[in-house]
């Protein structure tokens, strides 16, 4: 068993099987009366349950508060997630469906022109939110579309038994290589739904 710890900015991605930063200490600049925040990360490895504790003080007056986030073993819903962290994995995570705002603040962004919580790099364009402000309600995005054909194919693949790893899906080799073309998926859904070429 091996334990690893370190610190990060709040703003960096933390996944299961990503690199530990080594960094023991780390510098949070604030102004007056704003609040900052960054994370301790630990990964405990081998097959026993470990209980930890985690303490933070902090001097002239400060408050504190501590909480347990986690990692996550799921890919997020964008094509930043390394491949690494895809094996074996049995679902997703998009943690943003309406988050509108700078990234950790409350002040909100017009997210038709800004799409990653003024956060790039560390949040990717696109993971905040998957529909726009709307004055009746949220506005539908090409993004939420795709992501709900996505699912209704996963659906579909998953009711017939079709292998991922089989020669029907062979063409899918990762986020970056597959059929860029419409046609292809509209045939391969047309295979799936009448097998007999009807």
């Amino acid at each position: 068993m091996s334990v690893k710890v370190w610190l990060s900015s709040s703003l960096r991605r933390q996944f299961p099987l990503g690199r530990a930063s080594g960094r023991r200490a780390i510098d949070v600049l604030a102004a007056r009366g704003e609040r900052v925040s960054f994370q301790a990360c630990l990964r405990v490895s081998g097959a026993k349950p470990r209980e930890v504790a985690v303490e933070a003080a902090a001097a002239g007056g400060l408050s504190v508060r501590v909480r347990r986030v986690g990692c996550v073993p799921v890919p997020h819903h964008n094509t930043d997630t390394p491949a690494d962290e895809l094996d074996g994995v049995g679902g997703f995570l998009h943690w943003g469906y309406n988050y509108w705002y700078k990234s950790q603040t409350r002040q909100m962004i017009d997210p038709f022109t800004v799409s990653d919580g003024l956060a790039w790099p560390g949040w990717a364009y696109g993971d905040t939110f998957q529909v726009y402000p709307g004055p009746d309600g949220p506005i539908d995005s090409i993004r939420w579309e795709v992501f709900a054909e996505s699912l209704q194919d996963y659906a579909l693949l998953q009711t017939l038994g079709v292998d991922r790893n089989g020669p029907m899906l062979s063409a899918l080799k990762d986020f970056d290589r597959f059929p860029k073309d419409a046609r292809w998926f509209t045939s391969m859904r047309k295979r799936l739904l009448f097998p007999s070429g009807k």
